[in-house]
């Protein structure tokens, strides 16, 4: 039978470890496998970041967020063009 490379005890068949040092060797990140650990880190942070800095926005603009334009300036409740939009080559009205 196989011994186990860590421990000297008798080896999971088919492989290099026993059932206790394989379980403890399989738990840990090794590797290239610490990058997206990483970027998963820092998408965390820049969004905690993102998030704060939008709450605070809104709470220092607060009043100011009602009394906006409203609606689109370009289309009226029906949604036609308000504006008066010219053919370009004879100048003429496109909406009446």
């Amino acid at each position: 039978m196989a011994v186990c490379i860590q421990c000297d005890s008798e080896a999971l068949k088919g492989s290099d470890y026993c059932a206790v040092c394989e379980e403890r060797e399989f738990k840990k990140i090794r590797g290239w496998l610490y990058i997206p650990a990483l970027g998963l880190i820092a998408t965390i942070i820049v969004n905690l970041i993102s998030i704060n800095f939008t709450l605070r926005f809104l709470m220092e603009n607060f009043a100011l967020i009602g009394s906006g334009q409203k609606g689109d300036p370009l289309f009226r409740a029906g949604g036609v063009c308000r504006h008066v939009c010219l053919c370009a080559v004879c100048q003429q009205p496109l909406f009446s």
